[in-house]
């Protein structure tokens, strides 16, 4: 089970995975519409909500943010969204900076990988392509967010990190119904 359904809620206990999936899409949309606005609270609240929710669920949300700075490219986007990170980091960091100093601790088995992670990157391209030549300006960030995260779980998988990439597989399903 990869997290975010009803058995591997119960059965498993990943409650804080559910819980914090809701709020990466909350995250995401609060953000699409405060890149504007230059608002940096919602966002920066939802982000660091989400990570304190959920270690795998808040990395995946760090590739957000790289996915909008990737669709709109530029000195006032970069400065935002640096700001934004700052302040999402300041938001967790009772919690990130003990673990960002303990990391050597951590260990983690190796078991298992992404299914079909190669075949869905190379989906995710095709139709990112396809909104590109169509001038699909909303799925964007959908787009450079699914492609960056398929990427480094299939480059992590094919290295061996001893990492759990297949549990960010249900954020890519969950993404992909926005993307089209």
């Amino acid at each position: 089970d990869y997290g975010g359904n009803i058995n591997a809620t119960f059965g498993v206990g990943f409650v804080a995975q559910a819980l914090s999936i809701p709020l990466f899409f909350f995250y995401f949309g609060s953000l699409k519409r405060s890149i504007d606005s230059q608002k940096l609270a919602l966002p920066s609240l939802l982000l660091a909500l989400t990570i304190l929710a959920h270690t795998w669920t808040g990395f995946a949300a760090v590739f957000i943010p790289i996915a909008f700075f990737l669709s709109r490219p530029g000195k006032k986007s970069a400065l935002y969204l640096a700001g934004h990170l700052l302040l999402a980091f300041l938001l967790t960091a009772f919690w990130s900076v003990p673990m960002l100093a303990k990391i050597s601790y951590l260990a983690v088995s190796h078991i298992g990988k992404m299914a079909w992670g190669l075949e869905l990157l190379a989906a995710t391209l095709v139709v990112a392509l396809l909104a590109h030549w169509r001038n699909e300006a909303r799925a964007r960030e959908p787009l450079l967010f699914l492609l960056a995260i398929l990427a480094v779980s299939v480059a992590g998988d094919r290295l061996d990190f001893p990492v759990h990439f297949y549990r960010l597989t249900m954020l890519v399903y969950l993404m992909a119904p926005i993307v089209l």
